[in-house]
């Protein structure tokens, strides 16, 4: 099977994120999180404040709220949950993205 994935930022008015493609769900999932991964990376360029637009809200909750929770719980959605998040290596990764552009 044969697919077409791509991610991209959009830089013309803020920074606009999206994955595109024919990829399946999960797939697409990893791809959104890197191209929010790559959009931090190119705000941090920027003098002042840069505005980030996603439209997935599972990386607006993930980078806004749940990933200070993930982190203290080793990066799983609670203390006594067995499994982690979905890719917590791009997870850690926007985490320190985040924290270093703080």
């Amino acid at each position: 099977m044969s697919e077409s994935n791509s991610f991209a930022c959009d830089i013309s008015s803020g920074i606009h994120v999206f994955a595109d493609g024919t990829a399946s769900e999960s797939w697409r999932g990893r791809l959104g999180r890197r191209a929010l991964l790559n959009a931090i990376g190119v705000a941090k360029r920027f003098d002042g404040p840069v505005t980030i637009w996603c439209d997935s809200q599972y990386c607006v909750n993930g980078v806004n709220d749940w990933r200070h929770k993930w982190k203290r719980h080793g990066w799983k959605k609670s203390p006594n949950a067995k499994e982690r998040v979905k890719n917590p290596d791009l997870w850690k990764g926007i985490d320190e993205a985040m924290t270093s552009a703080a």
